[in-house]
């Protein structure tokens, strides 16, 4: 669990950021948190601000999760090509209360938040608001299957 944290101008390309350490795994993804094959992540009260991914997920990568938490959370100007805040894939069930999500930037699709082949996506009294993408879906792009 990822708690009262802070991450902030980190870049993921396959080495250390200035906040975490990343395997190259060669997909370039999760700007301040990159997580897979997990049973249980849960994010709560942490600022993701100004990070960058060049692939997914900006601000956090999360695939492969069986639940997955986010909480108190605030998505900052974060930037990636498909979900400038958030990009998740293969969650079963994932929640997200008390977050906000502004001024985020997809170069493809989702500014705000990327879903992708995920069973249960729940929201309650979060934030939406300013985010950007350059093809579709500036605050939330939720896809059944990867059809790119």
């Amino acid at each position: 669990m990822f708690m009262d944290a802070f991450f902030s101008r980190s870049i993921a390309r396959g080495w250390t950021s200035d906040e975490i350490l990343y395997a190259d795994l060669g997909i370039n993804s999760g700007g301040g948190i990159y997580t897979i094959d997990t049973s249980h992540v849960q994010v709560e009260k942490t600022v993701f601000n100004r990070n960058r991914a060049d692939t997914y997920g900006g601000g956090l990568f999360c695939f492969k999760t069986d639940f997955f938490a986010n909480i108190n959370n605030q998505f900052l100007e974060n930037m990636g090509r498909r979900g400038g805040a958030f990009y998740m894939s293969v969650v079963i069930l994932s929640i997200a209360i008390n977050c906000s999500f502004a001024q985020n930037t997809a170069t493809k699709h989702g500014g705000g938040i990327y879903s992708i082949a995920s069973i249960q996506f729940y929201m309650s009294n979060c934030m939406i608001v300013g985010n950007h993408a350059d093809e579709y879906s500036a605050g939330i792009n939720i896809q059944t299957s990867d059809e790119r």
